[in-house]
């Protein structure tokens, strides 16, 4: 058994290095580990820019503003509308609306939603400062809400390398091994190893620990290259393994419907496309209805997250590598049984 494996294994590795997958994936990983470190910033925050709409008749708060944009970031301009229009094209951009009479001065602020306490408590003051300390009311205009738990340590371009580190395993690996699958149902070499002593069972196994060493390879450049080798080395392992068994489970399921890589080509994107929504979720976490959160993807984003930066939650990891390593596994013995029932 263990013979006809090892043969199997050599076999596909020679068919991933003939058709260019081993130099794509090694490629991607450079290209990957380039992007995070020279054009991902590290930090995508902006300083703050008041808007300011004086609807008062007071000079004095006329000039004070005028005063303050000569040295400072900010507009001045006339109505609301414009200032609502202005904070949608500026961003980390303030509304600042000052109205009422000189004796009785009354502000409004305008803020996107997604300011910690500190920097609106900062702001405050800023414009307090600059109208004598008159007290201010906050109108939250919330445009962005981040519920997420983050670690402000992590530099902007290092919170993007669990999509790249799930790239390969997940979504390449499927179109990898669907490649492969494909490449051999037109030469017909998969009737003969169906049959074969071995069966269906080391052939599909041979192509799984061949998407394993591919997404093991990615590991290795992206991550020394970025974060070098401060992470939990044996939990990122064990996540991108569980991921090559799903990307490879839903590869070789799919393709076992189809008989050409041109037939099965939209169904490859599609999943690809859908497999890929949780990415959206994982910057924006407001959006996380219930079939995102029950996708593997979902769950390996945040698992690859916390095995790379060690925040203290590793059940995160574990449920994610038993959820999608059992989703894989099933994949892959669905797989078999396909397989097997074609041949008949």
């Amino acid at each position: 058994m263990y013979q006809r494996l090892n043969a199997l294994i050599i076999n596909d590795f020679r068919n991933v290095s003939r058709n260019w997958f081993v130099l794509i994936t090694v490629c991607i990983a450079l290209m990957c580990a380039v992007i995070v470190n020279f054009v991902i910033p590290e930090d995508i925050s902006f300083d703050s820019t008041y808007i300011f709409v004086n609807q008062t008749n007071d000079s004095k708060i006329a000039t004070k503003i005028d005063t303050y944009l000569q040295t400072n970031k900010g507009h001045a301009i006339s109505t609301v509308d414009q200032l609502e229009a202005a904070l949608e094209e500026i961003p980390g951009g303030i509304g600042v609306v000052i109205s009422g009479s000189e004796d009785n001065i009354e502000v409004d602020m305008i803020l996107y939603g997604y300011e910690n306490q500190m920097s609106k408590e900062l702001s405050v003051l800023e414009v307090q400062y600059l109208i004598e300390n008159q007290p201010i009311d906050i109108e939250e205009n919330v445009r962005v809400i981040n519920g997420s738990k983050t670690i402000e340590s992590i530099p902007f371009n290092y919170t993007v390398l669990p999509l790249f580190l799930l790239m390969e395993p997940v979504l390449m690996g499927l179109f990898f091994i669907s490649a492969l699958i494909f490449f051999e149902k037109l030469d017909g070499n998969i009737n003969a190893f169906i049959v074969s002593p071995g069966g269906i069972s080391e052939y599909i196994s041979s192509k799984v620990i061949v998407m394993l060493a591919l997404g093991f390879m990615s590991m290795c450049i992206v991550v020394p290259m970025t974060v070098g080798f401060n992470v939990n080395v044996i939990a990122l392992i064990t996540i991108v393994i569980a991921g090559s068994i799903f990307g490879s489970g839903v590869g070789l399921y799919l393709s076992s419907f189809f008989d050409n890589l041109s037939s099965a080509m939209i169904w490859l994107i599609t999943l690809s496309i859908v497999l890929g929504v949780p990415f959206v979720s994982y910057f924006i976490p407001t959006f996380t209805p219930l079939w995102v959160k029950i996708m593997p993807t979902y769950s390996l984003l945040f698992a690859l997250k916390e095995a790379l930066f060690q925040t203290g939650h590793t059940e995160l990891m574990w449920n994610a590598v038993v959820y999608s390593g059992i989703f894989g596994i099933v994949l892959c013995l669905a797989s078999i049984s396909r397989y097997k029932k074609n041949l008949n």
